[in-house]
């Protein structure tokens, strides 16, 4: 039996993840520029079975990731994270930037929840931001909040530290 948050529509129904595409940007404003197109290449990927394990596959976010439009591939990490957390939330973190910038603050105050080999970097490797989620969560001792609870706390952290500043 899967679990509940995999029950979503499947990403195998063009028209429903188009709906999901379209929405998620709204939402997100991720720029995505082609929803249909996006759509599309969602489901030739097959992701339902790979989504439905219990680990952050960060090759299934590279591949959602990039879209090619107009002889040009656009990568759409931020979104890839989104759309896999939509399905997910128990599993992918979401990758965004108001995030990066709490968690580079907690490590440049010296709070070691993870460290990096030269060239590692969170928007170039989705396994090492899952890996320094994970070691955020580990480091100030919240195993008992979901990933979700972290995204979402770690979001607003960002924006009222941005509403303060301005």
């Amino acid at each position: 039996m899967k679990p509940p948050s995999t029950t979503r529509s499947p990403s195998s129904n063009a028209k429903c993840c188009s709906v999901k595409v379209a929405a998620l940007n709204g939402l997100y404003a991720t720029s995505i520029y082609g929803i249909v197109q996006m759509a599309r290449h969602i489901v030739s990927l097959n992701i339902d079975d790979p989504l439905s394990s219990n680990r952050a596959d960060p090759d299934l976010v590279e591949r959602i990731a990039r879209l090619e439009q107009k002889a040009k591939v656009r990568r759409n990490y931020s979104f890839a994270t989104k759309y896999c957390s939509f399905h997910r939330p128990d599993v992918y973190p979401i990758y965004d930037s108001l995030v990066v910038e709490i968690l580079n603050g907690l490590l440049k105050q010296g709070e070691a929840f993870d460290t990096f080999e030269p060239g590692e970097i969170w928007n170039g490797d989705y396994g090492v931001y899952c890996r320094s989620v994970a070691g955020f969560r580990q480091h100030f001792g919240l195993d008992e909040f979901s990933i979700r609870d972290i995204d979402k706390y770690l979001w607003m952290v960002a924006k009222e530290r941005r509403a303060v500043s301005t």
